[in-house]
């Protein structure tokens, strides 16, 4: 863990939490208080596709596949990522009916312009050698979406997180 510092009132306060030890919860020292809360860029990534590649040449293992590869392009822990894809579309790109896509990132953070192009080079990667889609066949569109918009256990991640 990083050693984190403070300015407050002419002193430097210098910490070095176990954020593990500490997440969502209070770390108090003589003049301040630090609330702790876990990152929301831990959670929630759903990489969806949908494609007019029929069912019966999609592997078997596709998804299981995927989301390892998702978990470690956008460093986020397997147990939150879900894959999912839509075979058998009726889809056209550019006017023809050869294997194409279009794909979807929704992510609560790790997305923006300069992490999008690693994002995008890895999975256009993986879609074509496990689904025979070219890259110039898909599109993938990122969604940051703020934690308020985004439900998990009955409430949304920003009453989990409390931000």
């Amino acid at each position: 863990m990083e050693l984190v510092s403070f300015r407050f009132f002419r002193r430097t306060l210098e910490i070095k939490p176990d954020i593990n030890s500490v997440k969502n919860s209070v770390v108090s020292h003589r003049y301040l208080k630090l609330i702790v809360f876990e990152k929301t860029e831990d959670k929630m990534p759903h990489f969806r596709i949908e494609t007019n590649v029929p069912r019966s040449q999609i592997p078997a293992n596709f998804v299981q596949k995927a989301v390892p590869v998702l978990a470690k392009a956008l460093g986020k822990p397997e147990q939150y990522c879900v894959v999912s894809i839509i075979p058998d579309v009726l889809m056209s790109f550019g006017g023809s009916t050869e294997p194409c896509a279009i794909a979807n990132i929704m992510s609560i953070g790790a997305l923006g312009v300069e992490q999008n192009k690693k994002h995008a080079k890895v999975l256009f990667e993986l879609v074509e050698q496990e689904l025979g889609v070219k890259s110039d066949r898909m599109y993938i569109t990122f969604q940051d979406n703020p934690s308020g918009n985004v439900g998990f256990k009955g409430t949304t991640f920003h009453a989990i997180l409390g931000q």
